[in-house]
């Protein structure tokens, strides 16, 4: 079945009924491989595009917030993220194709957890917050380091999803690098991040 949650209400009905063979889609980029890999043949899948509220960049005097629904094209194309999140924005600008990247969203990114996932190392440098949502309405957030367990497995329950992901506010100079068998639309062979902070902090992944 095919179920349209059109507010975050109607999606908490939806994720209380949800179990093994409920898939989330937003962009949907990588569901055909999740199906393939099923040991199912009959899937109830929760389409979320519609949910305004998740689809969010805002900045507080804490954090950068990023609606999990955000795409990669919308993180390129936000001059906030380009200007003081520089590795954010050339992990997303080296994502895939342009078609890729105007479906694919940042939530998506982090919860496939697959090893390629660009996006996913630059918020382990930028220590990134997780934040979820349950079926009953309860929130709590989490570090990505351990909101992420490893290849393709994470926190994450067929009853819960990422709502959004909070960036610390820091002074610091961050930058991406994929290198991979091409220039574009190639699957990462390696990523370095590096990241400096006005506290003489370096960090590199």
């Amino acid at each position: 079945m095919f179920y349209a949650a059109k507010d975050k209400n109607t999606l908490l009905g939806l994720l209380e009924k949800s179990n093994d063979t409920t898939f989330i889609i937003a962009g949907g980029t990588d569901l055909v491989i999740q199906l393939k890999n099923s040991k199912h043949t009959v899937y109830d899948i929760i389409d979320i595009t519609k949910i305004n509220e998740f689809a969010h960049i805002n900045e507080t005097s804490e954090y950068l917030q990023i609606g999990a629904l955000v795409t990669m094209r919308e993180l390129c194309e936000s001059p906030l993220v380009k200007t003081d999140y520089k590795a954010l924005y050339q992990a997303a600008y080296e994502l895939g194709s342009t078609l890729i990247r105007n479906r694919a969203t940042i939530g998506g990114n982090i919860c496939n957890a697959s090893q390629s996932a660009d996006c996913s190392l630059v918020l382990f440098s930028y220590d990134a917050r997780i934040k979820i949502l349950n079926f009953e309405g309860l929130e709590k957030t989490v570090p990505i380091h351990e909101f992420i367990l490893g290849k393709e497995k994470t926190i994450l329950s067929k009853k819960e999803i990422v709502t959004e992901i909070l960036i610390p506010k820091k002074k610091r100079v961050s930058a991406f690098k994929k290198i991979g068998a091409r220039k574009a639309v190639t699957i990462s062979k390696r990523k370095n991040t590096h990241r400096y902070s006005s506290k003489s902090e370096y960090r590199q992944l």
